[in-house]
């Protein structure tokens, strides 16, 4: 049984339609299905993937993503909980039978997740209920085949028990066993290293030193110039020392 995950929003039901791993070195992104324009919710994705300041790589491995909803996210944080329960059934495609949630097909989901996954509240949670009950009919989805979570402690109109099956939950490991998904396990993740003009700033320092002492060997008439010389390279004008080694180099 493949599990569908939805992300309830204030505009409609964003169903999450395609995840696809890519590589660790590229920002995760998340665009509207059958577009190329990342959503405005992106660089939050990207940060809630990355090892260094979210969770999902520390659960999924190293990859970067590229998801795909049915319908434009542009703001807000409640979609969290949808998207790391979408990476959760990504990585373990089969579900196990004889849970109490077995029969489900469709999960409408809204939370905020911290980093100690813990599900936390958000907001106009009524407005995002009534727009599930009208998208689980326009597409004549059995009720019994669907399951709403959200946060424990989220204040919702009674008047929902009666046509939805919700369920309160406060940490997201919670949905293992009624979800048949394996407990959530830490990975070790590996960093990628990327160039940047500061880590660059000491090599080519390095370089230039380099170039200083081998125009001292083949030059014995360059000592006056030293102070000169090592004022530049303190000073970080590398361009300028350059040019003076070339210079010297050329009256040789």
């Amino acid at each position: 049984m493949q599990l569908k995950v939805h992300i309830l929003t204030t505009v409609g039901v964003a169903s999450v339609q395609q995840l696809t791993p890519q590589d660790p070195r590229l920002r995760s992104v998340i665009c509207e299905e059958g577009t190329y324009t990342p959503l405005p919710i992106s660089p939050d994705y990207h940060h809630f993937v990355s090892a260094s300041s979210g969770i999902v790589q520390h659960y999924f491995g190293d990859h970067s993503y590229r998801t795909e909803v049915s319908l434009p996210i542009t703001s807000g944080s409640s979609w969290q909980l949808g998207i790391l329960i979408a990476h959760w059934a990504h990585a373990n495609l089969k579900l196990n039978s004889g849970q109490r949630m077995t029969g489900v097909k469709h999960l409408l989901v809204s939370g905020r997740v911290n980093q100690k996954l813990d599900v936390l509240p958000v907001e106009h949670l009524n407005t995002k209920l009534d727009l599930a009950i009208q998208w689980i009919a326009s597409h004549d989805i059995p009720m019994e085949s669907c399951a709403v979570i959200i946060p424990d402690n989220s204040e919702v109109s009674s008047r929902f028990s009666a046509h939805l099956p919700i369920q309160r939950i406060a940490q997201v490991e919670s949905l293992s066993e009624s979800l048949g998904l394996p407990r959530l396990k830490l990975k070790k993740t590996r960093h990628v290293m990327q160039s940047s003009p500061r880590r660059l700033i000491p090599a080519f320092g390095f370089l230039a030193a380099a170039f200083f002492t081998l125009a001292m060997w083949v030059s014995g008439s360059i000592m006056p110039t030293w102070q000169t010389l090592s004022a530049l390279e303190q000073s970080g004008r590398y361009r300028e020392l350059l040019t003076e080694l070339r210079k010297l180099r050329d009256s040789r």
